[in-house]
């Protein structure tokens, strides 16, 4: 029972850690990430150029039809670096999403380990909802970290995936 308790307390150590360590997250990727919000703005320049082109050489009203294949080039250009901006944000809400429900969740487990500790029989049915219930919310709480460790997860290798690509370049 004991060893338990020291788990739990281990594991809250350790996602308390995380919560206050998402600088390393930040300095680990935002160089990755900033050359490629680099390599997006030069596409957008490179579009802009072209629109403008383009719109030099309109003589008349009808002729600014050509324009719309670059407007939507430059509008979905803005987005990704837009969506680009954010991902260093992102990673790190998710990362302190994930160690305070690792936190949360394993705070309850604790609670249910000592409640079994220092009762002796759980034999009303009270003390077994109590324990049920404290498992039910440590497990929402588990499930929970998971969702936010799987998007941190999807963050970063999005951004090793777009860095290897411009780097192959």
């Amino acid at each position: 029972m004991s060893a338990g308790i020291g788990l739990i307390g281990a594991v809250i150590v350790v996602s308390l850690y995380f919560f206050f360590h998402t600088k390393d997250f930040e300095e680990e990727y935002s160089k990755q990430n900033d050359q490629i919000i680099s390599v997006l703005r030069q596409e957008f320049k490179v579009a802009l150029d072209a629109m403008d082109q383009d719109r030099k050489s309109a003589s008349s009203e009808t002729d600014l039809n050509i324009l719309y294949p670059h407007i939507t080039k430059l509008s979905e250009k803005a987005g990704e670096i837009q969506e680009w901006q954010r991902h260093i944000v992102d990673g790190k809400k998710h990362l302190r999403s994930f160690a305070r429900d690792i936190f949360s969740g394993f705070f309850f487990v604790g609670l249910m380990l000592i409640m079994v500790a220092f009762i002796e029989e759980l034999e009303s049915g009270s003390e077994l909802l109590g324990g049920f219930f404290l498992a039910y919310v440590a497990g929402l709480f588990l499930m929970h970290a998971y969702t936010h460790l799987k998007e941190y997860c999807d963050i970063a290798k999005q951004i090793d995936e777009k860095h290897a690509e411009i780097s192959k370049r």
